[in-house]
């Protein structure tokens, strides 16, 4: 059973895109009504980083504030894609936030409305690829959002989202319903293969967050006075954001994900870290992970060599994942951005993964893909 949480307040308002400064503002007012007379203007920005929602920042700029004291009080206000709700889980995603806040891992959720949510900003830039190197570290709170045990229970896992994905498909024509049906087939082979006789133990199932491209780190602005001539040896705090596809998920999911995010939308693979970069990822995390064992399930025992053969065996499901989804957003969104040309380029990652799997690739005498040649490479 999920945890108890307490309890969000509800709007009963609606975001309206075609009138989007004024919508924003009533919403925003409901939450803090003194925005509406006391002193300097309420600024909104406009986020045009994620391709799913519209997210808004907005801020009371109260004259003799700093910038950075009037971010510390600025809202975000995102509102949810049409149709969204066919991929998201809603309040699973309100009770995983809420949750996450009241650890430290998430900014506070304030309010919800009738078609999105308004939560805390945390002050910083978006991480840019390449992303920091790994001497950089997240502090104690941020950390434990690679891998966190929360009350959320079990009937919903990375599993289930994909199923209901694969259940969402496009059916209208023949060609989708055949393509349906062999990418079940393929999730079926997945599930049996990557779980084997743990297929129901989740012992092993941690909140993780599943969607972590550059976008979703924000690195907070840094003290000039430790600022270093190499930035990068800098240790440096990170904070995660937007957690509407956090799931319960093994490890190595979300690490293969993370490391398949660095190409980004335009998929280019020649940003995918190598077999040694992955390997220092992983034992960095590994200890943080030894760090706070005594918080988690004991029974994971994890090692780097059994973590990082596991992220190697998940590296292609991200790309059935992301193009399931993708297709469905072909159907549903009014994002103009190239879904089916996405979907396209992330099941061919799939497909060439299940290539190098079966051996069908080299019995063909094909030459190997450039996402499993970066991925096979060690330096």
């Amino acid at each position: 059973m999920v945890g108890e949480v307490k309890s969000i307040k509800a709007l009963p308002l609606a975001y309206n895109e075609a009138d989007f400064e004024n919508s924003a503002r009533k919403i925003v007012f409901e939450i803090y009504h003194h925005w509406k007379t006391d002193p300097g203007p309420v600024v909104i920005q406009r986020f045009t980083d994620g391709i799913m929602n519209t997210l808004l920042k907005l801020t009371k700029e109260v004259p003799g504030r700093s910038k950075i004291e009037n971010d510390k009080q600025a809202v975000l206000l995102r509102s949810y894609g049409r149709d969204s709700d066919i991929m998201i889980d809603r309040e699973m995603e309100v009770t995983t936030h809420v949750l996450l806040a009241e650890r430290g891992l998430a900014s506070p959720l304030l309010a919800r409305f009738q078609n999105g949510l308004l939560y805390g900003f945390f002050p910083g830039r978006h991480a840019q690829l390449p992303l920091p190197t790994l001497k950089t570290e997240t502090s104690n709170s941020e950390e434990r959002e690679g891998g966190t045990d929360q009350p959320l229970g079990q009937s919903r896992t990375i599993w289930t989202v994909m199923q209901s994905w694969l259940d969402a498909l496009p059916s209208k024509s023949e060609e989708a319903r055949l393509q349906q049906q062999r990418l079940q087939a393929e999730f079926d082979k997945c599930f049996r293969e990557l779980t084997g006789d743990r297929s129901e133990d989740s012992s092993d199932y941690v909140l993780r967050h599943c969607d972590l491209l550059a976008a979703n780190v924000i690195i907070p602005p840094q003290d000039p006075s430790t600022e270093m001539a190499n930035h990068q040896d800098l240790a440096r705090k990170v904070h995660f954001i937007d957690f509407e596809y956090s799931v319960p998920c093994p490890p190595a999911f979300d690490l293969a994900n993370h490391f398949s995010e660095w190409g980004g939308y335009d998929c280019d693979y020649n940003m995918l870290r190598t077999q040694t970069t992955r390997q220092r990822f992983i034992e960095r995390y590994l200890e943080y992970y030894t760090r706070h064992e005594s918080e988690l399930k004991k029974s994971r025992n994890l090692s780097m060599r059994q973590l990082f053969d596991d992220v190697d065996r998940y590296r292609g499901m991200p790309g059935l994942f992301w193009g399931s989804f993708s297709l469905i957003q072909q159907e549903v969104s009014e994002v103009k951005f190239d879904w089916q040309s996405f979907a396209d380029q992330k099941l061919a990652e799939f497909w060439a993964w299940r290539k190098e799997i079966d051996g069908s690739r080299e019995q063909a005498g094909e030459e190997m893909p450039l996402r499993e040649r970066r991925w096979r490479s060690e330096s």
